[in-house]
């Protein structure tokens, strides 16, 4: 039927600086890559096929098993049900949801979507972005508008697979497909299901678009120079230049600063590296004598 319509002392001691440091990213600046116009076309045709349907002339359209619905070029789901509201413009949906919308990809349990404004949910999602390849579940995404979700209770990562080795968590995490922008609040970085760092906030591009701000940190430990904590800054000066700043803290060494910046002209191409440590002084403690 259709209708047509845990670590030792001092690597820990790393680790919470590395929170610290990526609590502060605030990017400044990016080279954005060509992001789609996510407009619905009003008049595009609205197209319902399912086993069976009933409803209200005008109001309302009961849709019940083997539900599909799309929407142009821009929008399709599948269900087991679904409810059309024609006034409001916006469709219910229950039970084993697939939505593909602008490209991007979503499964789910329950849907609730105003196809007029963008506005909606969906329980117990799963999602894949187009631009980007993000990706990741949730315990429930908010629509705010057809470019912008809320992800609370989610996982973000743009590795393939659906056990991908890295992802963060976040209790709430806004994803801007306009603005390219993801923003994260009290957040944990897993790496092969190991936390690995944690943040109150953070900040990335979901295009991978490159972004001025701090890069991964990185701790070590060594048994001469205690433990150390590299903290590199990017700085996107334009599409073909840009510089990255190496501060480093040893233990026992003190501060080391590096940077390399890179260019790359019509017809060449160049880097230029730079190291400077503050003091080259190590310390160590030395045994104390004993009475014999």
């Amino acid at each position: 039927m259709s209708w047509f319509s845990a670590s030792p002392p001092s690597q820990r001691w790393a680790f919470a600086i590395s929170a610290l440091v990526a609590a502060t990213t605030v990017p400044v600046h990016a080279q954005k890559a060509p992001r789609p116009v996510h407009v619905e076309d009003p008049d595009a045709p609205t197209v319902m096929t399912a086993n069976s349907m009933n409803g209200r002339p005008e109001r309302e359209i009961n849709l019940d098993k083997n539900v599909v619905i799309e929407r142009g070029k821009t929008t399709k789901m599948t269900a087991d049900t679904a409810c059309y509201k024609q006034v409001e413009d916006q469709f219910d949906a229950e039970g084993h949801i697939k939505m593909w919308r602008f490209g991007d990809y979503y499964t789910g349990d329950v849907l609730k979507l105003n196809m007029e404004t963008g506005k909606g949910f969906l329980l117990n999602p799963t999602y894949r972005f187009e631009v980007g390849g993000g990706q990741g579940k949730a315990e429930r995404v908010d629509f705010i508008n057809p470019d912008e979700a809320t992800v609370i209770d989610g996982t973000y990562s743009t590795c393939e697979g659906p056990n991908p080795d890295w992802y963060l968590k976040s209790s709430t995490l806004n994803l801007d497909t306009g603005r390219d922008v993801g923003t994260g609040s009290k957040t944990i970085i897993y790496f092969k299901d190991v936390p690995i760092l944690g943040t109150p906030g953070i900040s990335f591009s979901l295009s991978g678009a490159r972004r001025s701000g701090w890069l991964a940190p990185t701790p070590g430990f060594a048994s001469k120079n205690g433990f150390e904590l590299l903290m590199p800054y990017y700085v996107n000066i334009a599409p073909n230049r840009d510089l990255t700043l190496f501060p480093r803290y040893i233990q026992r060494r003190g501060i080391q600063l590096g940077a390399t910046g890179r260019y790359m002209g019509e017809t060449d191409a160049g880097c230029t590296r730079v190291k400077r440590r503050s003091s080259s002084c190590l310390t160590t403690s030395k045994p104390r004598p004993t009475a014999t």
